[in-house]
């Protein structure tokens, strides 16, 4: 699965977080949170049993702090896990 060559973005009123739907048939959905652009993206999928927000937020705490910091980042739930298929 490459969600880079087949995602479609979503809007989102979020300043800098597009919602993005990949994977066979587009079922499942991330965030790419930070500026626009190429480059290096840091991947945070979920922990466990938890949905992409991580535990306690965390995974979206840490993805506006590194956007802050210029840094890109995609946070998603797995297939079966979370609020995925």
């Amino acid at each position: 699965m490459n969600a880079v060559l087949h995602a479609t973005p979503v809007k989102t009123n979020m300043a800098n977080d597009v919602l993005v739907r990949f994977g066979p048939a587009n079922q499942l959905t991330g965030v790419l949170s930070g500026i626009q652009g190429f480059g290096p993206i840091l991947l945070l999928p979920s922990a466990g049993l938890q949905p992409r927000a991580g535990p306690f937020r965390l995974h979206t705490e840490l993805a506006e702090r590194l956007a802050a910091h210029g840094i890109r980042s995609f946070r998603y739930d797995v297939p079966g896990v979370g609020e995925a298929p």
